[in-house]
């Protein structure tokens, strides 16, 4: 089987990582707005098909106070009751006070076809009946369905679907919504208040919320009798109404994209009223709500096929700038003898090169890296020993010649205590000095210090002090095999010529968090500002030829030893003090 090649590997992994980039972005989006616009769209028919209801409900609602005004009237009253024995004069006077009553009730109200009294003893009467299409024939109304429904139960106002206006004479029929409230006498019904509103009012309600014409709108009343459908005849009222077909928004916003997207049926809602007790349902099919949803999908799915294409195409052009340094790379290491000295820098194809074999070429190369730079390592750190020992080497010279001329000068005033003293102090200092180890204890250092100190105490006659303040765990710090001396000669060599006042040394040490502070003060003659700048820059350098070699010395061998956390420092101020710090880790030895 034919190895694929790097270029190819690497074009195929980035196109993959986009592509997903990519996939995962434009799915979420769809799904988003998806889900966004079906939200939108199912809520706006809800709100829709509510505000529909409550404008319907006004206006049945709105003619309960006139219908109520009307079957408590005393004159409706008196006539149903006693319609049969009223003279003519009695029954024309009764109609003027009807005419006068009504006139208000109809003046604002133009959605109100006619208003209707009917009673039990024959009475009948309608407001607009001088109207010529208004003219009532012979018609039972007490027979007939709504005034039959108004019968049967309790007191209150019925509602009834639309129906034509068979009972006036003229040969045009309108059609009505029509609201019954019965009139009693006592527990005595004696008549019936009808008012009809002009279906076109209530139907155009309706129409205007059919804005689509896969839509349909259904009414049922609280038996369960369908009393209005329009729109698409495709949808079954039967089935909207059905509870175990129906659908609600709930449901719908349960749906992922591609249920949104390729769902089947009719998203169907209902809201009932709370004045009349009819359903109204609003059904529309899925397929018409989803339409541009499909439309803006296939506009996607075009999209991300265009990108694919870029993606691919600047995948390959980025594996080919990747790449073409990496196979000179691989060349490289291939050809390269480290041990041979060649080190030829031809070009080459790495084309057909796989990723495991590059790796392989790249660990191997790895490897050699670690073998040199461990070898390097040991080198250096050789190096450093060495460099160390030499600079511990050249602390012990300083001292001896200035010594021996003490003993001269002692034995010439036959100063035999002071002598004993000074030899028993070299003694020490030359033994410590030839000791192998290159760190001791702070306590053996600090001796050897002592002896120092008092040899140079005899050499000024009294005038040089000191004072060792250090104890406990410090004692038993590591440090490196005369690290002090150097700080202490140059407090005496530096701080204390030309000068004539009585000289004072103080040693600390101290273990805090950051490790082993050790203080070296004298109250010499100081330094100044500008001098001690030029101090620091040159422990800096770690510069040998300055005049403080023995600082310069102290400061080399805590950076190459401990590294560059650690060192000394220098704070003076003229005519007062000098201290140096030296800094370095806290090791119990």
């Amino acid at each position: 089987m034919k190895k694929s090649s790097l270029q190819f590997e690497l074009s195929l992994k980035i196109s993959l990582f986009f592509i997903m980039i990519m996939l995962a972005v434009s799915s979420g989006t769809i799904a988003y707005l998806s889900n966004r616009y079906n939200k939108i769209i199912i809520d706006d028919m809800n709100s829709n098909l509510v505000n529909a209801v409550n404008t319907i409900d006004y206006y049945f609602d709105d003619v309960k106070t006139p219908m109520v005004m009307i079957s408590r009237n005393s004159s409706i009253q008196k006539v149903l009751k006693n319609y049969q024995g009223m003279t003519n004069r009695e029954k024309l006077d009764t109609v003027n006070q009807l005419e006068d009553f009504v006139q208000n009730i109809t003046t604002f109200k133009s959605f109100i076809n006619d208003i209707i009294v009917v009673g039990v003893n024959g009475y009948l009467y309608n407001i607009y009946r001088e109207s010529p299409d208004k003219y009532i024939g012979d018609y039972d109304f007490l027979n007939s369905k709504y005034l039959a429904d108004s019968s049967a139960g309790p007191v209150r106002l019925t509602y009834t679907g639309q129906h034509p206006t068979d009972y006036y004479m003229s040969s045009v029929l309108s059609e009505v919504y029509s609201v019954v409230l019965p009139i009693r006498s006592g527990q005595k019904r004696i008549g019936y208040v009808i008012c009809d509103l002009k279906s076109e009012t209530i139907n155009n309600i309706l129409n205007n919320n059919l804005k689509e014409a896969q839509a349909k709108i259904i009414i049922q009343d609280e038996k369960g009798a369908i009393l209005y459908e329009e729109g698409n005849e495709e949808i079954l009222a039967e089935e909207v109404v059905d509870d175990k077909n129906r659908s609600n928004e709930t449901e719908a916003s349960k749906k992922n994209i591609f249920e949104i997207l390729f769902a089947r049926g009719n998203y169907v809602t209902s809201v009932t009223s709370e004045v009349t007790g009819w359903t109204y349902y609003y059904a529309e099919s899925y397929e018409t709500i989803n339409s541009f949803l499909k439309k803006v999908f296939m506009v996607h799915i075009v999209i991300i096929a265009g990108m694919l294409a870029v993606i691919a195409f600047f995948s390959n052009q980025l594996s080919r700038l990747i790449l073409k340094p990496l196979k000179n790379i691989a060349f490289m290491i291939r050809e390269m003898k480290i041990n041979q000295g060649d080190y030829r820098k031809n070009s080459y194809n790495a084309g057909g090169q796989n990723v495991n074999e590059l790796s392989i070429e790249i660990e191997q190369m790895i490897r050699r890296l670690e073998s040199l730079i461990n070898e390097n390592y040991i080198y250096e750190l050789k190096a450093k020993d060495a460099q160390i020992q030499v600079l511990t080497n050249q602390l012990s010279p300083h001292f001896l010649y200035n010594t021996l001329q003490l003993i001269e000068y002692q034995s010439y005033h036959h100063q035999t205590e002071n002598i004993t003293t000074i030899i028993n102090g070299l003694s020490y200092i030359l033994r410590y000095s030839f000791r192998s180890e290159s760190t001791v204890r702070l306590g053996d250092e600090l001796q050897y210090i002592r002896c120092y100190l008092d040899i140079y105490s005899l050499r000024y006659e009294g005038r040089l002090t000191y004072k060792i303040d250090a104890g406990g765990e410090s004692l038993q710090a590591e440090v490196p095999r005369m690290i002090l001396e150097p700080v202490v000669e140059n407090c005496i060599k530096h701080g204390f010529a030309g000068e004539r006042k009585e000289a004072f040394i103080r040693i600390s040490a101290e273990v805090e968090k950051q490790g082993l502070y050790i203080c070296v003060m004298d109250n010499g003659k100081g330094i100044t500002g500008e001098r001690l700048e030029e101090l620091r820059r040159s422990l800096e350098q770690m510069s040998v030829l300055s005049e403080h070699i023995g600082l310069n010395n102290v400061y080399s061998i805590l950076k190459l030893r401990y590294g560059d956390r650690y060192g000394l420092d220098i704070e003076s101020e003229p005519g007062q003090f000098t201290t140096v710090t030296l800094h370095m880790p806290f090791i119990r030895l």
